[in-house]
């Protein structure tokens, strides 16, 4: 065991050094020789795990990924995959790759425009096509982060979905760039820069390709079981994909939703009764809850509430809760939430030298039945104010 350990060790020093020297500007074909050494040792999964324990040890992880053209240009030859078993169409996997070679159809297809010497109007109209089109790979990226990634990190992965993270934020950076650069150009504009820029951003994603291939994919086989992928599957919709047919029947859902720790499953994930509600109190807005028999059941209880909501109220019928003039609108915006007729019902009105803005929304089951009503009521001053954008943090 204990030599076991010490070769790990060594392998850990290796890689460590290989990334310091990436990092002090060596090329990469010069520390070719020695990562090939190294990975003719380990698998995709053994290297993975490397790469976590040095950013535990604090490599940066942009370091790390330099490591990147290191694994594609030596991965041919020196990685042994594990064997897969052939999976159904719709399997994740399937999907995920089958969006890869539409991507890389694309890829190929503006690599063929870009060649010509001389471009067009009508090859301009053709890229400009096939660009936005390469667009939607950040619907696959997202996909990618918040469905594999957050499975590969339960099992204990960090280094590679951060690593990916990293490469997807700056493919979809320079796709905009240059998305900006076609739309305004003319074809005597699109010198050899925009050309320079798009084959490289081509060549990153065919090499993120690669690395799903060789690294990403096998690591998700190894690791993710059956019911990982069946959640993975079940939540592709929510990015546009629908899936015709389930990998298996979902297993039934547990009739009690409080574990044995005390931890409430919500469905979407869990939290103990402390921890819901401190986030409920959070929440930048008044909610309250009137439930099917038009009782009041819950409201939070945020620091800078609009409205006044002593606990007395709960239980009390809601027509209650307001003057005998208004019982009427308040029975029609009910009744035509529970019905159907409205999807909300929008009020804003001046308190206070501050703009309130109250929705009210119907609360339905998965099954549809009609379960009561939500109040959300949230002061937009300021942020009726807003113009423009703010994407940098300030020292407030």
């Amino acid at each position: 065991m204990s030599e076991l350990i010490n070769n790990r060790q060594k392998q850990q020093e290796v890689l460590k050094e290989i990334i310091l020297e990436l990092h002090a500007g060596k090329d990469v074909k010069e520390v070719k020789d020695k990562f090939k050494r190294l990975i003719k040792a380990v698998g995709p999964g053994e290297i993975a795990q490397l790469e976590d324990e040095l950013i535990k040890q604090g490599i940066r992880e942009e370091e790390i990924q330099k490591l990147c053209d290191v694994h594609l240009s030596i991965f041919e030859d020196a990685l042994i995959l594990p064997e897969e078993e052939p999976k159904d169409a719709h399997h994740p996997l399937e999907i995920f790759r089958g969006k890869n070679n539409a991507t890389l159809t694309l890829v190929n297809s503006i690599k063929s425009l870009l060649v010509e010497e001389n471009l067009t109007e009508e090859t301009l109209a053709k890229w400009q096509d096939l660009h936005k089109e390469l667009l939607s790979i950040d619907t696959y990226y997202q996909m990618k982060e918040h469905l594999l990634f957050p499975y590969l990190e339960k099992k204990g992965f960090y280094g590679p979905p951060a690593v990916m993270w990293s490469t997807h934020d700056e493919i979809r950076d320079k796709l905009k760039s240059i998305m900006q650069s076609l739309e305004v150009a003319s074809v005597e504009d699109l010198n050899k820069t925009v050309r320079e820029q798009t084959f490289e951003v081509l060549q990153q994603i065919d090499d993120m390709v690669n690395k799903e291939e060789k690294i990403l994919f096998p690591l998700c086989l190894e690791h993710l079981s059956e019911t990982d992928w069946q959640a993975i599957q079940s939540n592709m919709p929510e990015f546009g994909y629908t899936v015709i047919e389930p990998i298996k029947k979902q297993p039934p859902k547990r009739k009690n939703n409080i574990s044995a720790e005390g931890r409430i499953d919500l469905g979407s994930g869990s939290m103990n009764v402390h921890e819901l509600t401190a986030f409920l109190n959070s929440l930048p807005i008044d909610i309250t809850f009137v439930d099917a028999n038009r009782e009041v059941r819950y409201f939070n209880e945020s620091k800078e509430r609009i409205f006044a909501r002593p606990r007395t109220v709960i239980g009390r019928k809601v027509e209650k809760c307001h003057p005998p003039e208004s019982v009427h609108i308040v029975d029609r915006i009910i009744e035509e939430l529970k019905n159907g007729k409205r999807k909300s019902a929008d009020f804003w009105v001046n308190l206070n030298n501050r703009l309130v803005y109250i929705r009210y929304f119907p609360v339905r089951s998965s099954e549809g039945e009609f379960l009561g009503v939500l109040e959300v009521t949230q002061d937009i001053t300021s942020i009726q104010k807003l113009s423009g954008e703010k994407r940098l943090l300030d020292d407030k």
